[in-house]
């Protein structure tokens, strides 16, 4: 069986979230974890297309496509719940 979490950072905004994959079914013998952060969707159309055009023409940021999670003692409870799971001895 499939377990899905969502991780939400302590400032509020729907954009910074992180979801957590995790599985009774494990590969190689090990227990996995999938992390899947949320990317940046625009809602300024404008600002899409200015994204879309610099695409098309090969633009990379040199510091690469980063965001962040702030994780506190409200929100923590997603991450504990991933790495008790990878830490179980049996299934």
């Amino acid at each position: 069986m499939t377990e899905r979490d969502v991780m939400f950072c302590s400032c509020g905004s729907a954009e910074h979230q992180l979801l957590l994959w995790h599985d009774d079914e494990f590969s190689d013998g090990y227990r996995e974890v999938v992390l899947q952060p949320h990317l940046v969707t625009y809602k300024n159309i404008f600002k899409r297309i200015f994204v879309a055009i610099r695409y098309v023409f090969g633009y990379r940021s040199k510091y690469g496509h980063w965001d962040s999670i702030i994780v506190d003692s409200t929100n923590y409870l997603p991450l504990k719940r991933a790495v008790e799971f990878i830490e179980k001895k049996d299934l």
